[in-house]
């Protein structure tokens, strides 16, 4: 595996958590949030009055990996 600094590590993290803040506030579609459910990264609840997925406290139960980043692209 490549190194990374704290520093691009940061940043690339950082850029992630952004693009994941859009996509739940419906401003742009990145498919980070499916990607993530499906590793089991996000705790979740199913709505079921209107069949959709809610996700809670993503800030406070995601972990992204070294590896995570690099396959999205944040880290270069």
């Amino acid at each position: 595996m490549k190194k990374y600094t704290n520093e691009k590590l940061s940043i690339a993290t950082r850029k992630c958590f952004d693009d994941i803040d859009r996509e739940l506030a419906g401003e742009k579609k990145f498919n980070l949030v499916l990607k993530l459910l499906k590793r089991g990264k996000l705790s979740k609840i199913h709505d079921y009055t209107n069949d959709r997925i809610v996700v809670i406290n993503y800030e406070c139960s995601l972990k992204l990996d070294v590896d995570f980043l690099e396959k999205e692209g944040y880290l270069i």
